[in-house]
């Protein structure tokens, strides 16, 4: 966009002399930089007019962000901004991209700690009679290295969609807010966006969940992979056992999805925000981008651990059906309160890379596909 501060020189700037005043093409808009106030030009002259004056409507406070949706400067920003769509950067034509963006990253980073995740389900399905470092040693001597990555194939085949889905939700959740004019993305809207975006994965993915939890356990070798223990919980336990530990499955998805995605959002915009603030559009960098996801998913894991106990106890129920506080209790009763943070060290340490990861390869996937 070209300067005009040679050109209209009389023009009164609320700002110092170093400030540029820049102009749109297309609809005419002058922008007072750093973008603190926006001039809405009702009628431009041609620059060598000898009167250079100008007639404006000045609006305060106008976020820079939104000011590029609202009034792109030419057509490469229209697009990107998605103007004409009520300021949406997004397009449902983008779906699929996003879907792609959400599978590669979570089937890399998934198999790259499926090991923490073997050991995590170990210790659930086993419950407190061993320590997870007791199941590593078992793992290693029964199985070998491979041993590991044993149902990694079937973890994906939940992870995947459940991850994908997760992230697109979210991501079109906040471009929806972004649609709405005067709209600023708030800490509440973010938990929000959060929270919708879990629970619209795990009613979808539960099913895949509870099959790889029944395979999992003990015999589960029996039932003939997928398939088998799909069609086996249909025809002995009917279509509702696939959802077993639906509400606590809920009541623990929904906050971690919220806590894990506000407290990644707010570190990622502080960061942003203090780097504008020193006069640096530095990028956040791979390396944030690792410690900001660690840190959201430690915070979401710890938040909600007890419910995923819970969940995985009523998956395992075949014959009985005792409902989530009397599966609470009886569990308390039997195992005592630590029970319910049984697997929680393997867990975090599972967590940890791999929100890491995760953000990281769909972040990444997001710029090679060109969506934002």
């Amino acid at each position: 966009m070209p300067t005009f501060h040679k050109y209209f020189p009389s023009l009164s700037l609320d700002k110092g002399d170093d400030d540029a005043l820049f102009l749109s093409e297309s609809p005419q808009v002058l922008f007072h930089q750093p973008f603190s106030i926006c001039h809405l030009v009702s009628k431009i002259l041609q620059p060598d007019n000898e009167s250079r004056s100008l007639t404006c409507l000045s609006v305060t406070l106008v976020a820079k962000d939104r000011i590029f949706r609202a009034f792109p400067s030419n057509a490469n920003e229209t697009k990107a901004s998605g103007a004409g769509k009520g300021g949406s950067k997004h397009s449902w034509s983008d779906m699929p991209k996003f879907l792609l963006a959400g599978a590669v990253s979570t089937a890399l980073s998934r198999t790259c700690i499926a090991p923490l995740e073997r050991i995590k389900l170990e210790c659930i399905v086993q419950g407190s009679k061993h320590s997870w470092t007791e199941i590593i040693k078992w793992i290693w001597v029964s199985e070998g290295l491979k041993g590991f990555w044993k149902g990694n194939m079937l973890n994906l085949f939940r992870m995947v969609p459940f991850k994908s889905i997760n992230f697109i939700c979210y991501d079109m959740y906040l471009d929806h807010l972004l649609s709405v004019p005067e709209k600023e993305i708030t800490n509440h809207d973010r938990l929000i966006g959060g929270g919708i975006s879990g629970v619209i994965a795990t009613v979808l993915c539960l099913p895949l969940d509870t099959i790889r939890t029944r395979l999992a356990a003990p015999g589960g070798a029996a039932l003939g992979g997928v398939a088998g223990c799909f069609f086996h919980m249909i025809q002995n336990e009917g279509f509702f056992s696939l959802y077993k530990g639906l509400t606590p499955a809920l009541i623990s998805m929904g906050p971690a999805s919220a806590v894990f995605y506000a407290v990644y959002d707010i570190l990622k915009t502080s960061y942003v925000l203090h780097r504008k603030q020193c006069n640096d559009e530095k990028d956040i960098g791979v390396m944030r981008t690792l410690l900001y996801g660690a840190i959201a998913g430690a915070c979401a894991e710890t938040a909600t651990y007890p419910l995923e106990v819970i969940r995985r106890q009523l998956q395992l129920q075949q014959s009985r059906n005792l409902g989530l506080a009397p599966t609470f209790i009886k569990l308390i009763q039997r195992e005592g309160i630590s029970s319910l943070f049984t697997g929680l060290v393997p867990s975090t340490l599972q967590v940890l890379p791999s929100a890491s990861l995760s953000y990281l390869f769909y972040e990444m996937m997001k710029s090679i596909l060109e969506i934002s």
